[in-house]
């Protein structure tokens, strides 16, 4: 089966850059890729296996570094908070990272009303705590007195071909 051209989907101002996204369906899986001036392709691919190959249900969110190194990350939409309350947030990850310097990253970011940070947290997997078994990871995120939403965000950084996979993101 053949497969069609991604399409754009929408334009969004993040952070000063502008991101756009592009959808692609086929059999098995989703892909998302995004552009901005100043951050490497984003692609993730929602990677369905009939649950096979993931932790909960049949797909999982695959992250790739394509050969030469780079990296690539992913977020989601915002997701309405509120101020000053603590929010555990899990999520399953499995990696195999090859270099020291290269990293997995669970981020949560925080934002005001209008639009703009007020927080951060973050977990960065790291060489030899992950060998291509399911992690669950704990990001206990207290949101700040003008937190209004946050939006979570993976990423993978590397200096040569990788992939990580998330699910059961909670």
């Amino acid at each position: 089966m053949e497969s069609k051209k991604p399409q754009p989907e929408r334009g969004r101002s993040e952070g000063g850059m502008v991101i756009t996204r592009k959808v692609r369906q086929e059999p098995g899986r989703q892909e998302v890729e995004a552009q901005s001036s100043n951050i490497d392709t984003v692609l993730g691919i929602q990677y369905n296996s009939g649950g096979a190959y993931s932790f909960d249900g049949s797909s999982v969110l695959r992250l790739h570094v394509n050969p030469g190194g780079g990296s690539t990350f992913v977020l989601s939409d915002p997701i309405p908070v509120s101020p000053g309350a603590v929010y555990p947030i899990t999520c399953q990850m499995r990696y195999n990272l090859v270099f020291e310097s290269d990293a997995a990253y669970f981020s949560i970011i925080q934002y005001d009303s209008a639009g703009n940070s007020v927080g951060f947290d973050e977990i960065a997997g790291i060489m030899g705590v992950n060998f291509w078994t399911w992690v669950r990871n704990v990001l206990p995120v207290r949101t700040m007195p003008t937190t209004a939403s946050i939006r979570i965000r993976f990423g993978l950084a590397s200096k040569s071909e990788s992939y990580l996979d998330v699910d059961a993101v909670r």
